[in-house]
């Protein structure tokens, strides 16, 4: 049976994912297929294995901020929709409490 040919339950579950996530897994395995090649080689320089090794250091740690930045927006989102609740609801009870002190001041207003 040939390696390459994929079974049905392979077609099935590459169906059902995008054609990003199947980049990023392809990207993912490739690099990590590549680097263990990399190292595995004895006539790859040692400079250049730390090197990759680095970026790919750099790569992770990447990610880590870039899924903290996304979490921080989208708690500064929310922040910002409770505060223009909040400041909806304090113009409001503005409103009706000045109009509950000043009820004449309501009645001098004149009729448009």
């Amino acid at each position: 049976m040939s390696a390459s040919k994929p079974s049905q339950s392979q077609k099935t579950s590459r169906i059902a994912m995008t054609a990003e996530d199947q980049d990023a897994v392809h990207g993912a395995d490739e690099v990590a297929l590549a680097l263990e090649q990399l190292q595995a080689d004895k006539k790859t320089p040692a400079f250049v294995k730390i090197l990759f090794n680095h970026m790919l250091t750099v790569q992770q740690e990447l990610n880590v901020v870039l899924a903290k930045n996304q979490e921080l927006q989208e708690q500064v989102a929310n922040l910002r929709e409770e505060n223009g609740a909040l400041k909806a609801a304090l113009a409001e009870a503005g409103i009706v409490s000045s109009a509950a002190q000043f009820p004449d001041v309501i009645l001098l207003l004149p009729a448009i």
